[in-house]
């Protein structure tokens, strides 16, 4: 690991400090890795976890600033023992140690340890702030938690989470507490009335799927979009009062294309520009395409996936992340919103510079089934994509992308932030891990070389949870950020305050 993972000195490594946990605050500390042992990580022995998930009042793939579940780990909502070694808001104490740092191409030791931790000292810890919902793992019914999306300028402490089943959930507190959001009124895309309180005829919609893709408008919190996978109805969904009531946005459009969403995501630079890609597409058995909006998701334009001019190209397959890169090439703003990236399941990573009038295939790495993010770096310009076994970096606004030698293994990265000092990232997979338990990984925000061969990715702490994180957030404001990890839950870690 080379000396770059040093460069931010103590007072901005303190925004990189995460992981482990004792006692029950953010602020709470606990131990870093030592930087002895032979094979860099000991057994996690599990701790209880909590009798119930904080909050008793009962939040792109990319986050906009950047241009754009484990099945019994961490703190189940009714208790029981997760695997993590993670202690509970009850005061327990973390057993895991780590031997050292790894250079994660090869395995070896890395020395010395970058001092992730304030003269390594005690580090900073995670708090699970999980709504009181179920979150444990169902096959092919529960999931976890879903996509986490919030903390906007308006409103900096006001978070929205997706649930599998339980609709879509919201705090005004940082995630202290939580409050069932979707209680009111659904409406037709014709604005007559789809369901409504009890609901004894049609469902409440939010309630009977998978919130897999949620965005908060950025310039109004109260404006929320997300859908009801495999529920009753899987078109796009928009409030305009804070998640209470509902109107279905496709209409007719969706009707002659497609109306099943995978997900949705807005221009950072135009609030109404929002471009969506979908789970199936009416006349097309092996690809779904994207529709785009101008106006809030009043009108669309539809690009089908037929290889032609406006349209996707074939052989995407189902189900894509798309995101705005929100500058063009040269490093202006791109005020028309005409730069794309979209990662697939099993075709690559794709870009289009006008509007998907064209495409080129930029990248061979798939994006992991449920999950993805995009983060672009201030100090660098750089952009970082989760993918199968590995993160990937861009120092050419997505033209071209290089492993940057991440903790490798069979499941992917979905959730990746930045916190001015670091990225952080986590395997993780839909559901529940295939391996783990895991641990966190940060990079430097600046850093440009890391890769494979000489990777300057560390872990830390000792902390280790069951899975990572599907979507991550940060709240540069507050100093805080926030992991929704599947069905290992809701995680926040606050750091202090310069």
């Amino acid at each position: 690991m080379k000396t770059s993972a040093r460069l931010l000195g103590s007072v901005l490594l303190l925004a990189a400090a995460g992981c482990g946990k004792t006692g029950s605050g953010d602020g709470d500390r606990v131990r870093s890795p030592s930087t002895g042992g032979a094979d860099g990580a000991s057994a996690a022995s599990g701790s209880s976890g909590s009798s119930g998930s904080s909050g008793s009042s009962g939040t792109s793939a990319g986050q906009p600033g950047a241009g754009g579940v484990g099945a019994t780990g961490g703190t189940s909502s009714d208790g029981g023992t997760g695997e993590s070694g993670a202690p509970s808001d009850d005061g327990g104490t973390s057993t895991a140690s780590m031997g050292g740092y790894k250079n994660m191409a090869d395995g070896g030791l890395v020395d010395p340890p970058p001092p992730a931790c304030p003269n390594d000292g005690p580090c900073l810890a995670w708090k699970d702030v999980s709504p009181p919902v179920d979150f444990k793992y169902k096959d092919l019914a529960n999931y976890g938690l879903q996509t986490i999306d919030g903390a906007k300028a308006d409103a900096p402490t006001t978070l929205y989470v997706g649930t599998c089943l339980q609709g879509l959930w919201k705090s005004t507190d940082s995630g202290d507490t939580w409050t069932k959001a979707n209680t009111g009124k659904f409406y037709n895309n014709d604005n007559s009335v789809f369901s409504e309180p009890p609901y004894n005829g049609n469902p409440n919609n939010i309630d009977s799927g998978r919130n897999w893709t949620l965005a908060v408008d950025p310039t109004d919190s109260n404006v929320v979009y997300t859908t009801a996978g495999y529920g009753f109805s899987q078109s796009l969904w928009k409030s305009t009062n804070g998640g209470v009531d509902w109107r279905e946005m496709f209409g007719e459009t969706g009707k002659k294309t497609s109306a099943v969403l995978y997900t949705v995501a807005i221009d950072p630079l135009n609030h109404l520009h929002l471009i969506t890609t979908m789970f199936s597409w009416v006349g097309y058995d092996s690809d779904a395409g994207m529709q785009e909006s101008f106006d809030g998701g009043e009108t669309w334009t539809s690009h089908p996936p037929d290889g032609k001019e406006n349209g996707t190209p074939t052989g995407w397959g189902h189900g894509q992340y798309a995101f705005f890169l929100g500058q063009k090439d040269d490093g202006t703003p791109d005020k028309d919103g005409k730069y794309w990236i979209v990662t697939t399941q099993t075709n690559g990573v794709w870009r289009t510079t006008d509007g998907s009038k064209s495409w080129k295939k930029v990248a061979d790495f798939d994006m992991t089934h449920g999950q993805e993010s995009m983060f672009r770096t201030p100090s660098t310009n750089a952009i970082f994509l989760g993918a199968m076994g590995e993160v990937y970096r861009s120092l050419d606004n997505g033209a071209s992308w290089k492993p940057t030698g991440a903790q490798s293994g069979s499941d992917g990265y979905g959730g990746i932030v930045g916190d001015g000092a670091h990225i952080w990232a986590m395997l993780s997979n839909t559901g529940v891990a295939t391996a783990g338990p895991y641990q966190w990984q940060i990079l430097p925000e600046n850093d440009t070389t890391s890769s494979p061969g000489d990777s300057h990715w560390g872990f830390y702490s000792d902390q280790k949870f069951a899975n990572g994180p599907m979507s991550m957030l940060s709240d540069s404001k507050n100093h805080t950020l926030f992991a929704s990890m599947w069905s290992a839950g809701l995680w926040r870690l606050t750091f202090p305050k310069n």
